[in-house]
């Protein structure tokens, strides 16, 4: 008996210092090594384009928010209703506050790492992704995804949202949509 009260002593010591730790599938936020990003590029994002409807309402243009106040707006280009890359459209200017509101709500080393929560469950959304660029000023890595859950990553999506120049935005999309159908005919 005092055999098994000195094993049990024993192990229980081993595991109180050695504590109990499963293996994780997905390493933490802390085991991410954050990179540097792009001082030309704040974040990117995607404008318009809805899950339903004929193939060129379903296509959104590319955004991206400029760290000298300007939005770089980029248009799908398509063949045989595939998109086979984007072309830039138009340079737009946002205000001090839009930017400003923007900067303030983004935190690019928090998004990095984030999970954004998809919920595996939902059968008809939408994805929402934003877009960080590297200091070679190429896309290092699009955050978000299908119907995120993330309080965190859908306040910063829709901030960023929320102060784009929406009509015109809106309208670059729609005379595009209409150019793309007039081809096509």
């Amino acid at each position: 008996m005092k055999l098994f009260r000195s094993i049990i002593a024993g192990m229980l010591s081993a595991v109180m210092l050695c504590g109990c730790s499963g293996v994780k599938d997905n390493p933490s936020s802390q085991d991410i090594v954050v990179p540097e990003f792009s001082d030309k590029y704040l974040v990117g994002t995607t404008f318009g384009g809805s899950g339903w409807g004929e193939f060129y309402d379903c296509l959104s243009v590319k955004v991206t928010v400029c760290t000298n106040k300007e939005i770089i707006v980029e248009l799908p280009q398509t063949e045989n209703h595939s998109v086979t890359g984007y072309e830039q459209a138009a340079t737009l200017t946002i205000t001090d506050e839009q930017y400003n509101a923007i900067e303030k709500a983004l935190d690019r080393e928090k998004l990095y790492t984030l999970d954004p929560e998809l919920d595996k469950e939902a059968c008809d959304g939408t994805s929402y992704v934003l877009t960080l660029y590297g200091t070679d000023d190429q896309p290092l890595k699009g955050c978000g995804g299908y119907m995120p859950q993330n309080k965190e990553f859908m306040y910063m999506y829709r901030t960023v949202q929320d102060n784009l120049p929406v009509e015109e935005l809106s309208r670059m999309r729609l005379d595009w949509i209409e150019q793309l159908r007039k081809k096509a005919e």
